[in-house]
Parts: C-alpha cells; sequence; structure tokens
C-alpha cells in the first residue's frame, strides 16, 4: 500500500496534540519545506515531512500522520 500524501511544500502545519506531551504548544505552528517519497522503500509507508517551524527556526522531520494541516498553501 502506498500512501497518498496531502500535505504539499507550502503547507502551514503544526504538531497534533497528544495528551501529557507539551510540544505541541511549544513548538508552534509551521511550513512543509521538503515532502520525501520513496515508493522503493517498503518499510516505509508514510511520507516523510520536513517542517520548519516559525517560532524556533529548527527544521524536523516527522511523518504526515504526526501534522496537523492549518492551512494549505
Amino acid at each position: 500500500m502506498i500512501f497518498k500524501g496531502v500535505m504539499k511544500v507550502g503547507d502551514l502545519v503544526r504538531l497534533r496534540e497528544v495528551e501529557g506531551d507539551p510540544s505541541s504548544q511549544r513548538m508552534g505552528s509551521g511550513l512543509v519545506v521538503k515532502v520525501e517519497i520513496n515508493p522503493l522503500d517498503y518499510s516505509r509507508r508514510y511520507p516523510v515531512i520536513q517542517v520548519k517551524f516559525l517560532k524556533t527556526k529548527e527544521i524536523l522531520r516527522f511523518i504526515e500522520k504526526d501534522l496537523m494541516l492549518i492551512n494549505e498553501a
């Protein structure tokens, strides 16, 4: 099964809130800067999304189901 992602470069996203984890509020929102899709790597079903957070200027990698889409580009 190949997962067809909805997120693309330029989308505004934030981390999904997990109970007891304050990192989603600390990080705030961020912009998608890169979407890595490798259909030959069957162990990775979800695309890896690189997000640059607006508060901290950090670039971190997540799978798409860990992010919540706020606004499309």
